[in-house]
């Protein structure tokens, strides 16, 4: 389905970033270790007033700009992905459950799943929506219930 996709369309957005991971795959677990590092830095500044004003304000502006870029990294790898196996599905679950990083980054996930699965039907991905429809946090919940309607 992918490499018929690829010819008809190269220049489609999903098409490029595919063949943008293929080049450049991407570590899944140092992205996560990234990830979970950064909203940690940025939970820290938030409730550290005792810093010095501008130095805590050029950090926090680098680590707001470094969170971004690892979150549309994440986003990309998920929604351009191939299919996934076991293990990745775990790695998945393993962010979803992690209490550093914040709901909105685990909606951005269970977003990226839910058009992942639109381009390229997994079923470790659906079942990946069920465990988020089950998270605690409604942001998340029910951005995954929605994600399962509609699929």
């Amino acid at each position: 389905n992918i490499a018929i996709r690829l010819k008809k369309d190269p220049g489609a957005a999903y098409c490029l970033r595919h063949n943008d991971l293929l080049l450049h795959p991407t570590n899944l677990s140092e992205l996560s270790v990234a990830l979970t590092t950064t909203c940690r830095k940025l939970k820290d500044l938030e409730n550290n007033p005792n810093e010095r004003k501008n130095i805590q304000e050029y950090d926090e502006e680098q680590t707001v700009d470094q969170h971004e870029e690892l979150v549309e990294n994440l986003f990309n790898t998920i929604w351009a992905g191939d299919i996934w196996d076991k293990s990745t599905y775990s790695q998945y679950g393993d962010l979803l459950n992690d209490n550093d990083i914040t709901d909105d980054d685990k909606a951005v996930i269970v977003s990226a799943t839910l058009l992942s699965i639109y381009e390229l039907f997994d079923p470790l991905k659906t079942m990946f929506l069920f465990d988020a429809y089950l998270y605690s946090n409604p942001i998340v919940s029910q951005r995954a219930l929605v994600g399962i309607m509609l699929l």
